[in-house]
């Protein structure tokens, strides 16, 4: 069933008279607005190495930094598929903490989840047994140390400005360990999106497309979502 909100319609004029041009379906693995908002949705649950995984979601009472969106369940699933055992893992820009929650589930030695601090007590819920902190971006000191960092979801329309701040504390963490690497996920939403990875490689970072055949084959949408692995070139 098509969602009447990919219905390209206008917005006046005699609804009788529009003619409705349907886009093609997509997948969908999240609830959307409509489903949290209007249909009462408050949890959110996903299958990780055969056991559950559940969020609480808070979307109605502080938006998209408190919902789970479908970039952070195609990471999740490929960290199902590639477990991070051992690693220390730190998130950005948590939000609920859904793909932290998974590293943890999946064997994370130490998941430290970050965010703004206004953000950071639906993660404390969701993830108690995760190391959770304030970490503004364009934070490059006293950063929690990290084998993994883990960002989903983070480049969104209007927010080119946060680019760079992004951009350096990504930079920090790969320029702190030598070995560590950085999984960005994304849902392409905007075209400027790509510019994020340009900003990176302009700092001596190398990102690279995970290939489609690593990603789980349930979750993925090559045309829409995007995973870059991101590590700095040996100096």
């Amino acid at each position: 069933m098509i969602d009447p909100l990919l219905l390209d319609t206008s917005l006046f004029g005699d609804d009788a008279k529009v003619e409705r041009k349907a886009s093609p379906p997509r997948r969908s693995w999240t609830p959307g607005f409509r489903e949290q908002v209007d249909g009462g949705v408050r949890s959110f649950r996903l299958a990780i190495a055969e056991k559950e995984v559940a969020v609480a979601l808070e979307y109605r009472a502080n938006g998209t930094s408190s919902s789970v969106w479908d970039a952070g369940v195609v990471l999740a699933k490929f960290l199902e598929r590639e477990p991070p055992a051992g690693l220390d893992v730190v998130e950005l820009g948590c939000g609920t903490g859904f793909v932290g929650l998974c590293a943890e589930t999946l064997g994370a030695r130490r998941v430290t989840l970050t965010d703004l601090p206004s953000c950071l007590a639906l993660a404390k819920r969701n993830c108690p047994r995760c190391h959770v902190m304030p970490l503004p971006w364009g934070t490059t000191e006293n950063l929690p140390r990290a084998d993994l960092v883990l960002c989903a979801d983070c480049l969104l329309p209007g927010g080119l400005h946060l680019f760079e701040p992004l951009r350096d504390t990504v930079v920090a963490f790969l320029r702190q360990h030598p070995k560590c690497v950085a999984l960005v996920a994304f849902e392409e939403r905007m075209p400027g999106a790509w510019h994020f990875f340009d900003l990176l490689r302009h700092q001596g970072v190398t990102c690279g497309h995970l290939p489609h055949h690593r990603l789980h084959p349930a979750f993925s949408d090559p045309h829409r979502i995007h995973v870059l692995r991101c590590a700095a070139l040996i100096e």
